[in-house]
């Protein structure tokens, strides 16, 4: 964007929004998966990355990628220079960009037990993909009953923990034999994705409904919280919470 001159410095603006706000869900992802081991957070030079990075930094920099990335889209007028996928449909102009990003905030803001900065509610925009030659297809689907080298299944817990009318369920789905990887071992496949094009949530409103109670739940807001705990629940098949309502 900072190299062209057939834009507008608006249109500027979009793209360097968007940039920095893949860039800060890329590196959030990895952190999830990497957590206290850290991420390197200097990359410029591909050839001479920087030194991994503790945790603590890490969050620092996907944070600051984030405010970035919003503060550019505040700059970018309302409509983006670019088309969306079908997913982002409903986040394809600036505003609704926007509440992508601060969303991703939100759940960052709950990495770092940054309560107070984790209260935004909205819908999810979702990644599509396509058995179209040239793109990509789920990479998570899997069918059912099978024993691939990469098996996606449920933890027995799931099953047994899970409360009666709790249509959340039909996320697994009983396996007729048994599948163990590794000591690991279930009767149960996860069944997210019926097809090899089924779209991935990238953030849902069911995730900042639930990062919106835990930041209420220790900011001393409880009633708030269970009203943010029931409508998860309610959405499922679950009656009202009805236990102490305490932090813990």
């Amino acid at each position: 964007a900072n190299n062209s001159n057939s834009v507008t410095q608006e249109e500027k603006n979009g793209y360097i929004g968007l940039g920095k706000t893949a860039e800060a869900y890329a590196m959030l992802v990895l952190s999830d998966l990497q957590y206290e081991n850290g991420l390197r957070i200097e990359v410029t030079d591909e050839q001479k990355p920087g030194k991994i990075q503790p945790y603590p930094m890490v969050l620092a920099a996907i944070k600051t990628l984030l405010n970035d990335g919003d503060a550019a889209l505040a700059k970018a007028g309302t409509d983006l220079a670019f088309p969306v996928p079908s997913g982002f449909a409903d986040f394809g102009n600036v505003a609704g960009f926007r509440q992508f990003n601060r969303a991703l905030a939100a759940r960052l803001a709950i990495r770092s037990n940054n309560y107070p900065d984790a209260l935004p509610v909205t819908a999810g925009p979702r990644f599509n993909f396509s058995a179209t030659a040239g793109d990509a297809v789920n990479p998570l689907f899997q069918l059912p009953n099978t024993a691939p080298s990469v098996a996606t299944v449920a933890h027995p817990t799931f099953r047994t923990d899970i409360r009666p009318g709790d249509t959340r369920i039909n996320k697994i789905a009983a396996r007729t034999t048994r599948l163990s990887r590794q000591g690991l071992s279930s009767n149960d496949d996860v069944v997210l994705y019926p097809t090899q094009t089924s779209p991935i949530p990238a953030i849902k409103r069911e995730e900042l409904l639930l990062i919106a109670a835990e930041a209420n739940a220790n900011t001393g807001k409880l009633p708030l919280a269970v009203v943010q705990i029931n409508k998860v629940g309610n959405a499922y098949g679950l009656p009202d919470y009805t236990g102490p309502i305490t932090a813990a």
